[in-house]
């Protein structure tokens, strides 16, 4: 009986170590945005929902992951190496299907989305590749015909980060330059996690769901969206007015 336990046991874990680039998880690759050439780094951060859902986030959660460098990813500097997160699902809505990008702290300029069949077509080679490997973090060479930076960088001929052609113009790339870890002791590069919809082919100017932190010692941090102060303000302007509302009524 004890042999069959361990042997149950052994599987499951095996079984598990298999499970990474699934749909539904938040996916971080690092890599250099130079003729496709060097390494990138891929690496799986877990399912969206077991990372406590980022729209309901009260505080922080801290995602140890390996560090980069420049020179691993093939760069001839920090300012060519870029971060992009992205989550794909084609079974959630009902079929319809849901993406989430990472993006500027702006609303401003966020691309609208064009076909989730690009964003599909982009991600999935990649998700293949990955599993393949068995690990957490997959390292591959751009090159690669599979690889992200071919199928979701410069599909459909689109700005690099353009997730597979999926973001339009209008200047929102989903990638951010880690010049700023990477060249600053303590240093970080923060990104908003978009979603768009849930009909991702017209989903808007997408949904800011959390906040993404590449920290300069290769970890994650997935936080909740600051509110701005205006809302605070406006906040407090409609508290004011309950109560005086409430002192006029009495």
């Amino acid at each position: 009986m004890m042999l069959l336990l361990v042997a149950a046991l052994m599987l499951g874990v095996s079984g598990n170590a298999m499970a990474y680039f699934d749909q539904g998880d938040l996916i971080r690759v690092v890599y250099s945005q130079i003729n496709g050439t060097g390494t990138e780094f891929a690496t799986d951060l877990g399912n969206y929902s077991n990372l406590t859902d980022p729209s309901k986030l009260t505080g922080s959660v801290n995602i140890n992951t390996s560090n980069f460098s420049a020179a691993a990813v093939g760069a001839t500097d920090f300012s060519n190496v870029r971060v992009a997160y992205y989550i794909f699902s084609n079974t959630l809505n009902g079929g319809n299907g849901a993406a989430w990008t990472s993006g500027a702290l702006t609303n401003s300029g966020i691309a609208f989305p064009t076909s989730f069949v690009q964003f599909q077509n982009g991600t999935i080679p990649d998700f293949l590749l990955w599993q393949s490997k068995g690990t957490i973090s997959a390292t591959n060479p751009q090159a690669d015909a599979s690889s992200f930076y071919n199928n979701a960088e410069l599909g459909a001929a689109q700005p690099i980060g353009s997730m597979g052609g999926y973001l339009n113009t209008n200047g929102h790339t989903g990638a951010s330059t880690l010049l700023t870890a990477l060249n600053t002791p303590g240093g970080f590069v923060q990104q908003y996690l978009y979603y768009y919809g849930s009909n991702p082919d017209i989903g808007g100017q997408g949904t800011v769901v959390a906040m993404l932190t590449t920290n300069a010692d290769g970890s994650t941090t997935l936080s909740a969206v600051p509110i701005p102060a205006a809302a605070y303000l406006f906040g407090s302007g409609l508290l004011s007015m309950f109560g005086l509302r409430r002192k006029m009524a009495a």
